[in-house]
């Protein structure tokens, strides 16, 4: 099937005694006939020098605009078409009548300097490059006529060529939607794994009133929406994603990193003992505004087959509360040795060592110019952290939230956040615990008790010996109250068992602060009867991960539930401490 009639532009120049003459055809010249306008790529054609071989000019017309009176024709030779090694040059004699001579003295006064030619391009007589996007007319079956056109990109020319281009452009439009909307998604997934969040949507209950979403779930919904929404349009090539989405996205990642804010606050509070992690109850979205129900809606949904039996305190209590709650909300203890540590926050899986110089002699100096620089014979030591994950969870029954919001508070933070806080710093004891100790010989780092829970102050100063002197700065006892109070009780003789000589600092309200003068630290996870003489800072103490805090409900028994959770580990320099035992 034959093409369409085609039109291009050209140039006009005006000479003397009425004619006008340009070259409507320049071969081997590309020129630029269409722009997308999406992707900004350029379209061009090439007409081949052999491109006119075969056209038919034997009746060629000169119009104005392609329209109107025949103003020039080849027929009577008033229109001489010439083709030549540049292109294809028209002539024009203006001069046979007045309405001619009228459009000469326009182009004479530069009214008009462009032409226009309209074509048909013979059976495959072009092709088309993909790599140049260029088209290249090989074979022009007729030339139709030329004309004197108002503008120089006259329309019929960019709708010819828009018609013929927008195929070419069709593919090259698809594979830059492809182009930009993969860069659009790597975006997206880039914000995915700066958080952890894993690009496959998992099947999280809807808000339904039952089962609720806590708020980090909220959000990843909605970034997984909006994911969704982009992927889908990626795959449908039929516009691009653009910013809008990454817009929305940023938005929720900046909430996250909020979220994160407030998770590292919280961790800080951990590791400092404050335990203080909820600030009012109301953080926890949802979750006590049910507390207004009445009792009796309460019962009658879901006492029956829903509510935990389990109860402690007296057969009087109006509440169901779970055993575990009570075993844990009066639990006593401290973290005395855990906000003496060095503590580090390294993000790693697995073990890790940290080195430290292990030889008092390991001095720093001046370096003498132009000596030699010697290899010292003393290297950094390694303290191993061994990381662990930790967690305390609570869970209470859906009847049990009728508990006093201040009752509630209290049970979350003295139970939860108080029994981490022992959790942790049995880590850091246990780091300490670890260490081999002996009690004869050289290199012995302990001392036995003569009686049992009772140590005399001569097997007080026998351990302080032991220490060594690099470990003695800022050295403190830690024991837990059980051994404060027996040596208190048993300090009323001589230095052995007679008087204290003010060895001891006893307080009516602290009880044994001084040993020595050397502070002493009590620690509820240190064993009865065992004390411990070192420096803490010894004891290096490592969260590999954030501690995380969460409310949720079980979807299979709806017990409402907190958690608090983390990765830590720690590891004691040899020779920081030493242990003092009845065994």
């Amino acid at each position: 099937m034959k093409e369409k009639t085609e039109y291009r532009s050209a140039a006009w120049e005006s000479e003397q005694d009425g004619h006008i003459s340009g070259y409507a055809v320049v071969f081997n010249s590309r020129t630029v006939l269409y722009k997308d306008q999406e992707t900004g790529i350029e379209y061009g054609e090439i007409i081949d020098p052999h491109a006119l071989d075969n056209a038919d000019l034997r009746d060629v017309v000169l119009r104005v605009d392609h329209e109107g009176s025949v103003l020039a024709r080849t027929r009577n030779h008033s229109l001489t078409l010439t083709v030549d090694s540049y292109g294809l040059k028209v002539d024009a004699d203006l001069s046979g009548s007045q309405e001619s001579r009228n459009l000469y003295e326009s182009i004479k006064n530069g009214l008009y300097d462009k032409m226009s030619f309209a074509f048909v391009v013979a059976d495959k007589g072009d092709s088309y490059d993909n790599n140049t996007r260029t088209r290249t007319i090989r074979s022009i079956e007729r030339l139709y006529d030329v004309a004197v056109v108002t503008f120089p990109a006259y329309e019929q020319t960019s709708v010819s060529a828009r018609a013929k281009y927008t195929g070419y452009a069709e593919e090259d439009r698809n594979d830059f939607y492809r182009a930009e909307n993969r860069k659009a998604l790597d975006s997206i997934d880039v914000i995915f794994r700066k958080h952890g969040i894993s690009i496959e949507h998992p099947e999280y209950y809807a808000d339904d009133g039952i089962f609720e979403l806590s708020e980090r779930e909220q959000i990843y919904n909605q970034m997984f929406a909006i994911r969704e929404r982009c992927a889908t349009q990626a795959q449908e090539n039929r516009s691009l994603i653009g910013s809008e989405p990454i817009e929305q996205l940023r938005s929720l990642e900046n909430k996250l990193i909020d979220m994160k804010r407030v998770e590292m606050e919280r961790r800080a509070a951990v590791t400092l003992g404050e335990g203080k992690i909820i600030k009012t109850f109301d953080e926890k979205r949802g979750f006590y505004e049910r507390k207004i129900k009445p009792m009796s809606e309460i019962r009658n949904n879901f006492y029956s087959d829903m509510v935990e039996k389990r109860a402690a305190g007296t057969t009087a209590m109006s509440t169901v509360i779970p055993t575990e709650i009570f075993d844990h909300a009066f639990r006593t203890g401290n973290n005395g040795l855990l906000p003496l540590v060095s503590l580090t926050h390294i993000e790693h899986g697995g073990n890790i060592k940290i080195p430290y110089l292990s030889d008092t002699s390991a001095i720093a100096g001046t370096h003498v110019e132009n000596a030699a620089i010697l290899v010292d014979d003393y290297v950094p030591r390694t303290v191993l952290i061994d990381h662990r994950e930790y967690q305390k969870t609570l869970g209470y029954s859906y009847l049990g939230m009728t508990i006093a919001v201040q009752d509630l508070q209290n049970i979350i933070e003295n139970a939860l956040i108080g029994g981490m806080n022992v959790t942790l710093d049995g880590v850091a004891i246990g780091a300490v615990d670890g260490l081999t100790w002996v009690t004869t010989g050289t290199g012995a780092n302990a001392v036995n008790w003569e009686t049992a829970d009772n140590p005399k102050l001569s097997e007080i100063i026998a351990l302080m010996k032991l220490l060594p002197a690099q470990y003695s700065n800022n050295a403190k006892f830690i024991m837990n109250k059980a051994t404060v109070l027996s040596i208190i009780e048993n300090s009323t003789g001589n230095v052995d068992a007679s008087t204290s000589n003010g060895m001891y600092n006893v307080s009516v309200i602290d009880g044994l602060t001084r040993i020595f003068g050397v502070p002493v630290v009590e620690d509820s996870n240190v064993s009865t009867g065992v004390i411990y003489y070192g420096n803490p800072s010894a004891v290096h103490f490592n969260i590999a991960g954030d501690v995380d805090f969460d409310n949720w409900r079980d979807r299979d028994s709806l017990t409402e539930k907190f958690q608090v959770a983390c990765a830590a580990g720690a590891g004691c320099e040899v020779g920081a401490f030493v242990r003092g035992s009845n065994s």
